[in-house]
């Protein structure tokens, strides 16, 4: 099989959408959040499996909680990049064979075939003020999102990219000493 190539124009739309989705993190609310992930969407998280999910409830819920925990004061002392890019050949394949595992569920036909499946390899980092001035947290998460064209919910029209997989690939922190 010929390897997967996505087009400079669909690394566009997904890079937007990606954006978009980013966006309505940051003020989070459920249904601001909730139209740019399939109903059908499911996650893994292979350092913590317990984040692992099968609907877009389950991950809204997920998002909510993480949204409570960090207050206005810790939000205002995050600073962070985004670093996306389409994966490569390797990143979709292992990605999906890890799915599959995790999930017990056949991905990579649904992804290669006329579902159509596009990936987008998400790397965040965020750099958290500590309470000293000698101390910082230092966190870095990398996500391989899978996209799919889907119609909105209970409307006609045209198909939109949505998210149909969250693949969490590495969550990491340390503790930095300046």
């Amino acid at each position: 099989m010929p390897p997967h190539v996505t087009s400079p124009q669909t690394i566009f739309a997904l890079k937007s959408a990606y954006h978009a989705y980013r966006s309505s993190l940051e003020l989070f609310s459920a249904s601001l959040v909730a139209p740019h992930l399939s109903p059908t969407c499911h996650q893994i998280c292979r350092p913590i499996p317990s984040y692992s999910a099968s609907s877009r409830e389950t991950i809204l819920g997920f998002l909510e909680d993480s949204w409570k925990v960090k207050s206005d004061a810790e939000r205002a002392q995050t600073r962070g990049c985004v670093v996306a890019g389409p994966m490569t050949e390797e990143q979709r394949r292992e990605g999906l064979e890890a799915v599959e595992r995790e999930l017990g569920v056949e991905m990579r036909a649904r992804a290669e075939g006329e579902e159509g499946w596009e990936g987008l390899r998400v790397g965040l980092w965020d750099e958290i003020e500590g309470d000293g001035e000698e101390e910082r947290a230092e966190r870095m998460v990398i996500v391989n999102y899978w996209w799919r064209r889907e119609r909105p919910e209970g409307k006609d029209g045209e198909e939109k990219w949505v998210q149909c997989l969250h693949d969490i690939v590495f969550l990491g922190s340390k503790v930095m000493k300046s």
